[in-house]
């Protein structure tokens, strides 16, 4: 979520019902692409965030929900030292070790610094401890690696909600959303983006409703169908 004045302005990213995927071919899909335009606005410097980590309340994210098996190590028994001590590292984060978690994973970068997922898990360690810009750099390494990987790119879209100012966290839901237009969680924090934080009800509205066309039976459809007619 954005942060305006001291509030929280709620385009929050949410977990997925399903893993992380990469991006697939959308050829034959009958949902209809929607075309999102990015106004003009001034950037409050009172709001930014970009400059501290601040001791800023997270958005719920559920940590196990989020260790989808990008990597399979995750899954099976660690083969090798670095993927051991990201074991450990994830074994941590479970048991709200945070610090511990962050020796352990920056312990098996120094193995090993080209997985993705052990970033990505750094980056879950980062943000529970609220050290939201170390959080966003170990995010974006884990995008780096593994650029078509969506649950990658939703994991740096909740840690921008606390390292971003209102409006360049916008543009970075944008840009991540014309990178996974299928995503249902990055249409919906889109959505949500338009109508909070741009006050833009038409561009809200069609991301709404594409949202429901491409996952109809989601867990959120009826929170999405309410916030939709908020915004008619």
């Amino acid at each position: 979520m954005a942060v305006t004045n001291g509030q929280h302005t709620e385009a929050s990213i949410q977990e997925s019902d399903s893993p992380g995927t990469d991006v697939a071919s959308d050829e034959g899909d009958p949902v209809p692409e929607v075309a999102v335009q990015l106004p003009e606005q001034t950037e409050s410097p009172a709001a930014s965030l970009a400059d501290s980590d601040s001791d800023v309340e997270e958005a719920p994210v559920s940590v196990s929900d989020s260790y989808a098996a990008e990597e399979e190590f995750v899954h099976h028994q660690p083969e090798n030292a670095a993927e051991l001590l990201a074991s450990n590292g994830k074994q941590a984060i479970m048991e709200c070790d945070y610090p511990k978690a962050i020796r352990f994973l920056w312990d098996s970068l120094s193995i090993n610094n080209g997985n993705a997922h052990t970033w990505f898990l750094l980056s879950h360690a980062y943000s529970k401890h609220r050290q939201h810009l170390n959080a966003e750099s170990a995010s974006l390494e884990s995008m780096r690696l593994a650029p078509l990987n969506s649950r990658y790119a939703l994991q740096y879209l909740r840690v921008a909600q606390f390292s971003k100012t209102p409006v360049r966290f916008h543009e970075e839901l944008l840009s991540v959303y014309q990178r996974f237009p299928r995503e249902p969680e990055i249409i919906l924090a889109l959505a949500r983006s338009y109508a909070r934080i741009r006050n833009d009800p038409a561009n809200a509205h069609a991301l709404y409703a594409r949202f429901l066309a491409i996952a109809p039976d989601h867990s959120m459809a009826g929170e999405v169908e309410a916030e939709m007619r908020l915004v008619e």
